[in-house]
């Protein structure tokens, strides 16, 4: 399974569900920040913000190689196990939290919903 950083498909719309790339750490953070800046989390909405971005890390650790693919889907279960299990919440709900990250993902690397 190889990943394309997503840098290079910008056109695309990313989702980490929909997508077979990959973002960069520093993007990653950036859309988390802005999203802290506009929105004021209440602890469960935190919680999900955190989980997808450990989601989002844990794919561009395998993506560059420093996790094989057993270990990708294994962090991937235990990252949405430990939400559920305590928050009652899945990570990508299509509720706020999952929409304005992956909006604000989507703007720092420019694209264009047309």
């Amino acid at each position: 399974m190889s990943l394309t950083n997503h840098k290079d498909n910008p056109q695309e719309e990313y989702h980490f569900e929909s997508s077979s790339d990959y973002c960069n750490v520093d993007i990653i953070n950036i859309a988390a920040q802005n999203v802290r800046n506009s929105i004021n989390l209440n602890e469960q909405d935190d919680a999900q913000l955190k989980s997808i971005i450990n989601l989002e890390k844990t794919r561009y650790l395998f993506a560059i190689g420093n996790i094989s693919h057993d270990e990708l889907k294994k962090r991937i279960y235990d990252i949405r196990h430990n939400l559920v299990k305590e928050y009652h919440r899945e990570p990508f709900d299509n509720g706020v939290i999952d929409k304005k990250f992956y909006e604000e993902l989507n703007k720092l690397y420019r694209y264009k919903d047309e």
